[in-house]
């Protein structure tokens, strides 16, 4: 049921939209403006709207209440310090990883052939 009247409000908003269209256009027409600039502006008045619903329930259409809403998630998210364990080396040199890079479960190829190199003489000395 919800569904069929979603369907209707849509279908109902769809041919109101064409009308108003069609009745900006003529009046652009009748006062001899620019046509491509009032299907730009139709267009940009047809666009959907987008709303910011706030945790106490009210609903703002502002764009610089968004924004700063975005920017304050942004900034919380971003002043959690995050705080990794010391990474200890061992005495023959090689190299341990105490967290894994994001993408990737195993390490890479190259990385299993830097860990598995027997410490040789330097080719520098």
């Amino acid at each position: 049921m919800t569904f069929e009247l979603a369907k209707l409000h849509r279908a109902a908003i769809k041919e109101d939209l064409k009308e108003r269209g069609a009745e900006v256009l003529a009046e652009v027409a009748e006062a001899g403006l620019s046509i491509r600039a009032a299907r730009r502006n139709f267009a940009n008045f047809k666009t959907k709207k987008t709303a910011l619903r706030r945790p106490d329930g009210s609903v703002t259409f502002s764009r610089r209440a968004m924004e700063t809403v975005i920017h304050d998630g942004y900034s919380d998210l971003f002043d959690v310090h995050v705080h990794l364990p010391p990474c200890h080396l061992p005495q023959d040199g090689s190299v341990v990883r105490s967290f894994s890079l994001p993408g990737s479960d195993t390490p890479s190829r190259r990385w299993r052939n830097v860990q598995h190199q027997e410490p040789g003489p330097d080719p520098n000395t």
